[in-house]
Protein backbone atom coordinates (compact mmCIF):
# COMPACT_ATOMS: atom_id res chain seq x y z
CA UNK A 1 0.00 0.00 0.00
CA UNK A 2 2.79 2.41 0.93
CA UNK A 3 4.68 1.55 -2.27
CA UNK A 4 1.66 2.43 -4.38
CA UNK A 5 1.30 5.82 -2.72
CA UNK A 6 4.98 6.63 -3.39
CA UNK A 7 4.59 5.68 -7.03
CA UNK A 8 1.52 7.91 -7.42
CA UNK A 9 3.33 10.86 -5.75
CA UNK A 10 6.31 10.43 -8.04
CA UNK A 11 4.12 10.46 -11.12
CA UNK A 12 2.40 13.63 -9.94
CA UNK A 13 5.79 15.30 -9.30
CA UNK A 14 7.05 14.39 -12.76
CA UNK A 15 3.95 15.84 -14.24
CA UNK A 16 4.40 19.16 -12.45
CA UNK A 17 8.07 19.38 -13.50
CA UNK A 18 7.14 18.57 -17.07
CA UNK A 19 4.53 21.29 -17.09
CA UNK A 20 6.97 23.88 -15.74
CA UNK A 21 9.61 22.94 -18.30
CA UNK A 22 7.04 23.20 -21.08
CA UNK A 23 5.90 26.60 -19.89
CA UNK A 24 9.53 27.85 -19.87
CA UNK A 25 10.72 25.90 -22.91
CA UNK A 26 12.07 29.04 -24.59
CA UNK A 27 14.26 29.74 -21.53
CA UNK A 28 15.64 26.21 -21.11
CA UNK A 29 15.68 25.06 -24.73
CA UNK A 30 15.92 28.14 -26.97
CA UNK A 31 15.05 27.41 -30.56
CA UNK A 32 17.67 28.01 -33.22
CA UNK A 33 15.02 30.05 -34.97
CA UNK A 34 14.05 31.98 -31.85
CA UNK A 35 13.40 35.66 -32.31
CA UNK A 36 16.38 37.78 -31.13
CA UNK A 37 15.86 39.65 -27.89
CA UNK A 38 16.58 43.04 -29.46
CA UNK A 39 14.69 43.38 -32.69
CA UNK A 40 15.64 47.03 -33.02
CA UNK A 41 18.94 48.14 -34.49
CA UNK A 42 20.76 51.44 -34.70
CA UNK A 43 20.24 53.36 -37.86
CA UNK A 44 23.20 53.50 -40.21
CA UNK A 45 23.78 57.13 -39.26
CA UNK A 46 23.67 56.38 -35.52
CA UNK A 47 25.97 53.42 -35.99
CA UNK A 48 28.43 55.59 -37.95
CA UNK A 49 28.42 58.16 -35.14
CA UNK A 50 28.96 55.43 -32.55
CA UNK A 51 32.03 54.20 -34.43
CA UNK A 52 33.21 57.77 -34.83
CA UNK A 53 32.95 58.31 -31.08
CA UNK A 54 35.09 55.26 -30.42
CA UNK A 55 37.68 56.54 -32.90
CA UNK A 56 37.66 59.89 -31.09
CA UNK A 57 38.38 58.10 -27.81
CA UNK A 58 41.39 56.35 -29.33
CA UNK A 59 42.76 59.61 -30.76
CA UNK A 60 42.29 61.58 -27.55
CA UNK A 61 39.24 63.63 -28.57
CA UNK A 62 37.41 62.78 -25.38
CA UNK A 63 35.01 65.71 -25.28
CA UNK A 64 34.02 65.19 -28.93
CA UNK A 65 33.41 61.51 -28.24
CA UNK A 66 31.32 62.32 -25.19
CA UNK A 67 29.16 64.77 -27.10
CA UNK A 68 28.39 62.16 -29.77
CA UNK A 69 27.68 59.39 -27.27
CA UNK A 70 25.45 61.62 -25.19
CA UNK A 71 23.37 62.44 -28.28
CA UNK A 72 22.97 58.74 -29.08
CA UNK A 73 22.01 57.66 -25.55
CA UNK A 74 18.19 57.67 -25.86
CA UNK A 75 15.37 55.30 -24.96
CA UNK A 76 14.98 54.35 -28.62
CA UNK A 77 18.36 52.60 -28.66
CA UNK A 78 18.10 48.82 -28.18
CA UNK A 79 20.04 46.87 -25.57
CA UNK A 80 22.80 46.00 -25.11
CA UNK A 81 23.91 48.75 -27.50
CA UNK A 82 22.56 51.47 -25.24
CA UNK A 83 24.58 50.24 -22.28
CA UNK A 84 27.71 50.17 -24.46
CA UNK A 85 27.02 53.76 -25.47
CA UNK A 86 26.59 54.83 -21.85
CA UNK A 87 29.69 53.10 -20.50
CA UNK A 88 31.76 54.37 -23.43
CA UNK A 89 30.68 57.88 -22.46
CA UNK A 90 31.74 57.12 -18.89
CA UNK A 91 35.11 56.02 -20.25
CA UNK A 92 35.47 59.27 -22.22
CA UNK A 93 34.70 61.29 -19.09
CA UNK A 94 37.31 59.36 -17.10
CA UNK A 95 39.91 59.95 -19.79
CA UNK A 96 39.08 63.65 -19.69
CA UNK A 97 39.65 63.66 -15.93
CA UNK A 98 36.01 64.33 -15.07
CA UNK A 99 35.30 61.67 -12.51
CA UNK A 100 31.91 62.97 -11.21
CA UNK A 101 30.50 63.02 -14.75
CA UNK A 102 31.87 59.53 -15.39
CA UNK A 103 30.35 58.15 -12.19
CA UNK A 104 26.99 59.62 -13.22
CA UNK A 105 27.12 57.74 -16.54
CA UNK A 106 27.96 54.42 -14.89
CA UNK A 107 25.24 55.10 -12.34
CA UNK A 108 22.68 55.16 -15.16
CA UNK A 109 23.63 51.62 -16.19
CA UNK A 110 23.47 50.41 -12.59
CA UNK A 111 20.01 51.94 -12.14
CA UNK A 112 18.71 50.28 -15.30
CA UNK A 113 19.55 46.88 -13.87
CA UNK A 114 19.90 43.79 -16.06
CA UNK A 115 18.60 44.60 -19.51
CA UNK A 116 17.41 41.01 -20.04
CA UNK A 117 16.88 37.67 -18.29
CA UNK A 118 17.42 35.72 -21.47
CA UNK A 119 20.11 33.12 -20.67
CA UNK A 120 21.81 33.89 -23.97
CA UNK A 121 22.64 37.43 -22.79
CA UNK A 122 22.18 37.15 -19.05
CA UNK A 123 25.94 37.06 -18.42
CA UNK A 124 26.48 40.28 -20.38
CA UNK A 125 23.55 41.91 -18.58
CA UNK A 126 25.05 41.02 -15.19
CA UNK A 127 28.47 42.27 -16.33
CA UNK A 128 27.08 45.71 -17.10
CA UNK A 129 25.43 46.01 -13.70
CA UNK A 130 28.35 44.62 -11.69
CA UNK A 131 31.02 46.71 -13.43
CA UNK A 132 28.86 49.85 -13.44
CA UNK A 133 28.20 49.50 -9.71
CA UNK A 134 31.95 49.49 -8.98
CA UNK A 135 32.64 52.31 -11.44
CA UNK A 136 29.84 54.49 -10.07
CA UNK A 137 30.73 54.13 -6.39
CA UNK A 138 32.65 56.76 -4.47
CA UNK A 139 35.26 54.24 -3.34
CA UNK A 140 38.30 53.15 -5.36
CA UNK A 141 38.15 49.73 -6.98
CA UNK A 142 40.47 47.25 -5.25
CA UNK A 143 42.51 45.01 -7.48
CA UNK A 144 40.89 41.84 -6.11
CA UNK A 145 37.79 42.82 -8.12
CA UNK A 146 39.62 41.66 -11.24
CA UNK A 147 38.86 38.01 -10.43
CA UNK A 148 35.15 38.60 -11.09
CA UNK A 149 35.66 39.53 -14.74
CA UNK A 150 36.89 37.46 -17.69
CA UNK A 151 39.97 38.99 -19.36
CA UNK A 152 39.45 37.12 -22.62
CA UNK A 153 36.05 38.64 -23.34
CA UNK A 154 34.49 42.07 -23.64
CA UNK A 155 34.51 42.10 -19.84
CA UNK A 156 38.16 43.23 -20.11
CA UNK A 157 36.64 46.66 -20.74
CA UNK A 158 36.03 46.85 -16.97
CA UNK A 159 39.78 46.74 -16.26
CA UNK A 160 40.34 49.89 -18.29
CA UNK A 161 37.45 51.65 -16.57
CA UNK A 162 38.60 50.61 -13.08
CA UNK A 163 42.17 51.69 -13.84
CA UNK A 164 41.05 55.12 -14.98
CA UNK A 165 38.72 55.58 -12.02
CA UNK A 166 41.44 54.70 -9.51
CA UNK A 167 43.88 56.92 -11.38
CA UNK A 168 41.48 59.85 -11.07
CA UNK A 169 41.21 59.11 -7.34
CA UNK A 170 45.00 59.11 -6.98
CA UNK A 171 45.13 55.37 -6.25
CA UNK A 172 47.97 54.83 -8.67
CA UNK A 173 49.07 51.38 -7.48
CA UNK A 174 45.66 49.79 -8.02
CA UNK A 175 45.19 51.78 -11.21
CA UNK A 176 48.47 50.46 -12.60
CA UNK A 177 47.40 46.91 -11.75
CA UNK A 178 44.17 47.27 -13.74
CA UNK A 179 45.99 48.87 -16.67
CA UNK A 180 48.36 45.92 -16.81
CA UNK A 181 45.43 43.52 -16.60
CA UNK A 182 43.79 45.30 -19.51
CA UNK A 183 46.96 45.29 -21.63
CA UNK A 184 47.46 41.56 -21.08
CA UNK A 185 43.79 40.67 -21.73
CA UNK A 186 42.85 38.92 -24.98
CA UNK A 187 39.33 39.92 -26.01
CA UNK A 188 37.98 38.22 -29.14
CA UNK A 189 39.37 39.40 -32.46
CA UNK A 190 35.83 40.37 -33.38
CA UNK A 191 36.02 43.09 -30.71
CA UNK A 192 38.67 45.07 -32.56
CA UNK A 193 37.44 48.30 -30.97
CA UNK A 194 38.39 46.99 -27.53
CA UNK A 195 41.83 45.88 -28.71
CA UNK A 196 42.43 49.36 -30.09
CA UNK A 197 41.87 50.76 -26.61
CA UNK A 198 45.10 49.11 -25.40
CA UNK A 199 47.01 52.19 -26.51
CA UNK A 200 45.00 54.22 -23.98
CA UNK A 201 46.55 52.26 -21.13
CA UNK A 202 50.10 52.54 -22.50
CA UNK A 203 50.60 56.17 -21.52
CA UNK A 204 49.42 55.51 -17.98
CA UNK A 205 51.66 52.46 -17.57
CA UNK A 206 54.67 54.38 -18.88
CA UNK A 207 53.92 57.35 -16.64
CA UNK A 208 53.57 55.10 -13.62
CA UNK A 209 56.86 53.37 -14.42
CA UNK A 210 58.64 56.72 -14.52
CA UNK A 211 56.88 57.73 -11.32
CA UNK A 212 57.82 54.56 -9.42
CA UNK A 213 61.44 54.74 -10.60
CA UNK A 214 61.69 58.27 -9.19
CA UNK A 215 59.89 57.47 -5.93
CA UNK A 216 62.02 54.34 -5.42
CA UNK A 217 65.13 56.49 -5.85
CA UNK A 218 63.74 58.86 -3.21
CA UNK A 219 63.05 55.99 -0.77
CA UNK A 220 66.61 54.68 -1.12
CA UNK A 221 68.21 58.12 -0.78
CA UNK A 222 70.12 58.08 2.48
CA UNK A 223 73.17 60.20 1.86
CA UNK A 224 73.07 63.80 0.58
CA UNK A 225 74.58 62.58 -2.69
CA UNK A 226 71.82 59.99 -3.14
CA UNK A 227 69.23 62.63 -2.31
CA UNK A 228 70.64 64.88 -5.02
CA UNK A 229 70.45 61.97 -7.46
CA UNK A 230 66.85 61.31 -6.41
CA UNK A 231 65.97 64.97 -6.99
CA UNK A 232 67.42 64.73 -10.49
CA UNK A 233 65.36 61.56 -11.10
CA UNK A 234 62.20 63.30 -9.87
CA UNK A 235 62.79 66.31 -12.13
CA UNK A 236 63.26 63.95 -15.07
CA UNK A 237 60.12 61.99 -14.16
CA UNK A 238 58.05 65.19 -13.91
CA UNK A 239 58.88 65.93 -17.53
CA UNK A 240 57.76 62.44 -18.56
CA UNK A 241 54.46 62.63 -16.63
CA UNK A 242 53.72 66.29 -17.28
CA UNK A 243 50.25 65.39 -18.61
CA UNK A 244 49.35 63.59 -15.37
CA UNK A 245 48.60 66.27 -12.74
CA UNK A 246 48.10 63.70 -9.98
CA UNK A 247 51.54 62.17 -10.45
CA UNK A 248 53.16 65.58 -10.86
CA UNK A 249 51.61 66.69 -7.58
CA UNK A 250 52.90 63.63 -5.70
CA UNK A 251 56.35 64.00 -7.26
CA UNK A 252 56.39 67.68 -6.33
CA UNK A 253 55.49 66.81 -2.75
CA UNK A 254 58.32 64.26 -2.56
CA UNK A 255 60.64 66.72 -4.28
CA UNK A 256 59.81 69.38 -1.70
CA UNK A 257 60.52 67.03 1.20
CA UNK A 258 63.79 65.88 -0.34
CA UNK A 259 64.87 69.43 -1.10
CA UNK A 260 64.18 70.44 2.49
CA UNK A 261 66.36 67.56 3.68
CA UNK A 262 69.09 68.41 1.18
CA UNK A 263 69.01 72.10 2.08
CA UNK A 264 69.24 71.25 5.78
CA UNK A 265 72.11 68.84 5.15
CA UNK A 266 73.87 71.38 2.96
CA UNK A 267 73.42 74.09 5.57
CA UNK A 268 74.88 71.83 8.24
CA UNK A 269 77.71 70.84 5.93
CA UNK A 270 78.36 74.48 5.04
CA UNK A 271 78.51 75.32 8.73
CA UNK A 272 80.98 72.54 9.41
CA UNK A 273 82.98 73.45 6.31
CA UNK A 274 83.11 77.10 7.34
CA UNK A 275 84.36 76.16 10.80
CA UNK A 276 86.91 73.77 9.31
CA UNK A 277 88.05 76.35 6.77
CA UNK A 278 88.39 78.96 9.50
CA UNK A 279 90.56 76.57 11.47
CA UNK A 280 92.63 75.74 8.40
CA UNK A 281 93.06 79.41 7.55
CA UNK A 282 94.19 80.21 11.09
CA UNK A 283 96.76 77.42 10.91
CA UNK A 284 97.90 78.56 7.47
CA UNK A 285 98.19 82.19 8.53
CA UNK A 286 100.32 81.19 11.51
CA UNK A 287 102.67 79.20 9.27
CA UNK A 288 102.86 82.03 6.74
CA UNK A 289 103.72 84.54 9.47
CA UNK A 290 106.52 82.36 10.82
CA UNK A 291 107.87 81.62 7.33
CA UNK A 292 107.78 85.28 6.37
CA UNK A 293 109.78 86.17 9.46
CA UNK A 294 112.59 83.81 8.48
CA UNK A 295 112.44 84.77 4.79
CA UNK A 296 112.83 88.43 5.72
CA UNK A 297 116.22 87.52 7.26
CA UNK A 298 117.17 85.30 4.30
CA UNK A 299 116.94 82.28 6.61
CA UNK A 300 115.22 80.26 3.91
CA UNK A 301 116.43 76.95 5.32
CA UNK A 302 114.81 77.63 8.66
CA UNK A 303 111.61 78.72 6.88
CA UNK A 304 111.64 75.45 4.98
CA UNK A 305 111.98 73.56 8.27
CA UNK A 306 108.90 75.38 9.61
CA UNK A 307 106.89 74.10 6.66
CA UNK A 308 108.30 70.60 7.06
CA UNK A 309 107.29 70.29 10.71
CA UNK A 310 103.96 72.15 10.48
CA UNK A 311 100.61 70.35 10.59
CA UNK A 312 99.09 70.53 7.13
CA UNK A 313 95.50 71.82 6.82
CA UNK A 314 92.72 69.31 6.11
CA UNK A 315 90.58 71.35 3.71
CA UNK A 316 91.28 71.10 -0.01
CA UNK A 317 91.59 74.86 -0.51
CA UNK A 318 93.94 75.45 2.44
CA UNK A 319 95.89 72.29 1.63
CA UNK A 320 96.50 73.49 -1.93
CA UNK A 321 97.74 76.86 -0.67
CA UNK A 322 99.92 75.13 1.92
CA UNK A 323 101.46 72.93 -0.78
CA UNK A 324 102.27 75.96 -2.93
CA UNK A 325 103.88 77.70 0.02
CA UNK A 326 105.89 74.55 0.77
CA UNK A 327 107.25 74.32 -2.78
CA UNK A 328 108.17 78.00 -3.03
CA UNK A 329 109.90 77.89 0.38
CA UNK A 330 111.85 74.79 -0.64
CA UNK A 331 112.99 76.54 -3.83
CA UNK A 332 114.02 79.61 -1.79
CA UNK A 333 116.20 77.42 0.42
CA UNK A 334 117.70 75.88 -2.71
CA UNK A 335 118.21 79.35 -4.20
CA UNK A 336 120.41 80.42 -1.25
CA UNK A 337 122.26 77.09 -1.18
CA UNK A 338 123.20 77.30 -4.87
CA UNK A 339 124.16 80.97 -4.53
CA UNK A 340 126.47 80.15 -1.61
CA UNK A 341 128.04 77.34 -3.61
CA UNK A 342 128.53 79.58 -6.66
CA UNK A 343 130.17 82.40 -4.63
CA UNK A 344 132.57 80.05 -2.89
CA UNK A 345 133.41 78.17 -6.09
CA UNK A 346 134.31 81.50 -7.73
CA UNK A 347 136.40 82.56 -4.72
CA UNK A 348 133.97 85.33 -3.94
CA UNK A 349 131.94 87.99 -5.62
CA UNK A 350 134.04 91.10 -6.38
CA UNK A 351 131.37 93.60 -7.37
CA UNK A 352 129.87 96.19 -4.99
CA UNK A 353 126.87 95.08 -2.96
CA UNK A 354 124.26 97.49 -1.51
CA UNK A 355 123.28 97.22 2.12
CA UNK A 356 119.96 98.01 3.72
CA UNK A 357 121.52 100.85 5.73
CA UNK A 358 122.31 102.69 2.48
CA UNK A 359 126.04 101.93 2.43
CA UNK A 360 127.81 99.69 -0.06
CA UNK A 361 130.26 96.85 0.27
CA UNK A 362 132.61 98.21 -2.37
CA UNK A 363 134.93 95.19 -2.50
CA UNK A 364 132.23 92.57 -2.67
CA UNK A 365 132.61 89.41 -0.61
CA UNK A 366 135.38 86.83 -0.35
CA UNK A 367 133.38 83.84 0.94
CA UNK A 368 130.01 83.04 2.43
CA UNK A 369 128.14 80.45 4.47
CA UNK A 370 124.53 80.09 5.51
CA UNK A 371 124.91 82.60 8.35
CA UNK A 372 127.24 85.36 7.12
CA UNK A 373 129.40 86.82 4.34
CA UNK A 374 133.16 87.47 4.75
CA UNK A 375 134.36 90.80 3.26
CA UNK A 376 137.94 90.65 4.46
CA UNK A 377 139.80 88.75 7.17
CA UNK A 378 137.84 89.20 10.35
CA UNK A 379 135.35 91.52 8.59
CA UNK A 380 131.92 89.96 8.19
CA UNK A 381 128.35 90.99 7.44
CA UNK A 382 125.07 89.16 7.99
CA UNK A 383 122.81 88.15 5.14
CA UNK A 384 119.96 90.36 6.41
CA UNK A 385 122.34 93.36 6.10
CA UNK A 386 122.19 93.06 2.31
CA UNK A 387 119.33 94.35 0.19
CA UNK A 388 117.24 91.98 -1.86
CA UNK A 389 118.69 93.59 -4.97
CA UNK A 390 122.16 92.50 -3.83
CA UNK A 391 121.06 88.86 -3.89
CA UNK A 392 119.39 89.34 -7.26
CA UNK A 393 122.53 90.90 -8.73
CA UNK A 394 124.75 88.03 -7.53
CA UNK A 395 122.28 85.39 -8.75
CA UNK A 396 122.05 86.98 -12.21
CA UNK A 397 125.83 87.07 -12.41
CA UNK A 398 126.08 83.33 -11.91
CA UNK A 399 123.23 82.63 -14.33
CA UNK A 400 125.37 84.30 -17.01
CA UNK A 401 128.59 82.56 -15.96
CA UNK A 402 127.11 79.03 -15.79
CA UNK A 403 127.86 77.03 -18.95
CA UNK A 404 125.80 73.83 -18.53
CA UNK A 405 122.20 74.20 -19.84
CA UNK A 406 120.73 72.33 -16.89
CA UNK A 407 122.62 74.55 -14.50
CA UNK A 408 121.43 77.67 -16.29
CA UNK A 409 117.82 76.42 -16.18
CA UNK A 410 118.08 75.63 -12.49
CA UNK A 411 119.44 79.07 -11.62
CA UNK A 412 116.79 80.79 -13.73
CA UNK A 413 114.05 78.80 -12.01
CA UNK A 414 115.38 79.52 -8.50
CA UNK A 415 115.94 83.20 -9.28
CA UNK A 416 112.45 83.42 -10.79
CA UNK A 417 110.96 81.99 -7.61
CA UNK A 418 112.94 84.52 -5.51
CA UNK A 419 111.81 87.41 -7.69
CA UNK A 420 108.21 86.18 -7.41
CA UNK A 421 108.50 86.35 -3.61
CA UNK A 422 109.75 89.92 -3.98
CA UNK A 423 106.64 90.83 -5.97
CA UNK A 424 108.50 91.32 -9.26
CA UNK A 425 106.12 88.97 -11.06
CA UNK A 426 106.61 89.85 -14.77
CA UNK A 427 110.38 89.41 -14.49
CA UNK A 428 109.90 86.29 -12.35
CA UNK A 429 107.42 84.61 -14.71
CA UNK A 430 109.67 85.25 -17.70
CA UNK A 431 112.51 83.33 -16.04
CA UNK A 432 110.22 80.59 -14.78
CA UNK A 433 108.76 79.96 -18.25
CA UNK A 434 112.23 79.83 -19.78
CA UNK A 435 113.29 77.16 -17.31
CA UNK A 436 110.06 75.12 -17.24
CA UNK A 437 110.63 73.02 -20.40
CA UNK A 438 113.93 71.65 -19.11
CA UNK A 439 112.65 69.65 -16.17
CA UNK A 440 109.32 68.00 -15.24
CA UNK A 441 109.53 69.48 -11.75
CA UNK A 442 109.56 72.98 -13.19
CA UNK A 443 106.89 72.32 -15.79
CA UNK A 444 104.58 70.83 -13.16
CA UNK A 445 105.51 73.67 -10.80
CA UNK A 446 104.33 76.53 -13.01
CA UNK A 447 100.73 76.43 -11.64
CA UNK A 448 102.20 77.21 -8.21
CA UNK A 449 102.58 80.78 -9.44
CA UNK A 450 99.57 82.92 -10.28
CA UNK A 451 99.34 83.25 -14.08
CA UNK A 452 102.28 80.89 -14.24
CA UNK A 453 100.86 78.40 -16.74
CA UNK A 454 102.89 78.13 -19.93
CA UNK A 455 101.91 80.64 -22.59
Amino acid sequence: MIGSLVTIAALIGLGVVGYLVYQNRDRFFPSENATPVAVKKLSEEAERKFFEARDDIVTGKYDDASAILKSLDTDSVPQPTRNWITVQNGLARLLAGRLPEARAEFGKVEQRGPFTKDPRQEKLAKFFVASARLAASEEPVKNDAAKDFEPDSTEAFAFLVFGLKDWNLGQFDDASFFFRQFKSASPPESEIWLRRYRSLADAYVESYSAFTAATDAAKDAGSPERKEQALAAIREAKVKVKNQPGLVAKLSEIEGDLKTQVDAANAEMSKKTALAEAGDQKLLDEVKTRVAGFNEKFNFGDANQIIFTATAPNGDKARAEFDKLSKRTKWLARFKSVLISDINAANGYPKPLPKKDGTTIATGVKSVDDSELTIAPKVKVQWPDLTFDALVAMAKEFVEKTKEPDGVAERKWLLGNFLYELGRKPEALALLREAAPTKPEYKDGLPVFADGEAK
